[in-house]
């Protein structure tokens, strides 16, 4: 077994500058280096486990795995769907919006992180929860 670490530690701060899309840098960067640490798991031709507390880590996750296989599936599991987008969420909060991204709607940052568009379409999901 092969322990790759845990990532810098990121809290949530409200970004009252951005109500609609809180905090996109800051998502965008924990997104790709959830990317990257993945990409290292894979390269060791490991199994991988990923712990987060946030759903848009799932953006990297995606990211990683399609840069090594164009066939993915997703069980999505979770107490909502997650499909706000920043044009139609209450709170601007991106952990309500990672769903719509990985399907290629919201902000094009998160959208187009991986090496496809939209990261799965919706025949390579099926949500549970």
């Amino acid at each position: 077994m092969v322990d790759l670490g845990d990532l810098p530690t990121v809290r949530f701060h409200p970004d009252p500058a951005n109500l609609k899309q809180q905090n996109l840098e800051q998502v965008c960067r924990v997104a790709r280096q959830t990317a990257e640490r993945v990409s290292q798991a894979l390269a060791l031709g490991a199994k991988f486990l990923v712990i987060g507390g946030d759903c848009t880590i799932t953006l990297g996750v995606l990211a990683a795995v399609l840069k090594q296989s164009a066939s993915v599936g997703m069980l999505h599991f979770d107490v909502d769907i997650d499909l706000n987008t920043p044009a139609d969420s209450p709170s601007g909060i991106f952990d309500g919006m990672g769903m719509a991204h990985i399907l290629g709607e919201g902000a094009t940052e998160l959208t187009h992180i991986g090496p496809r568009f939209p990261l799965l379409g919706e025949g390579e999901v099926v949500l549970f929860g």
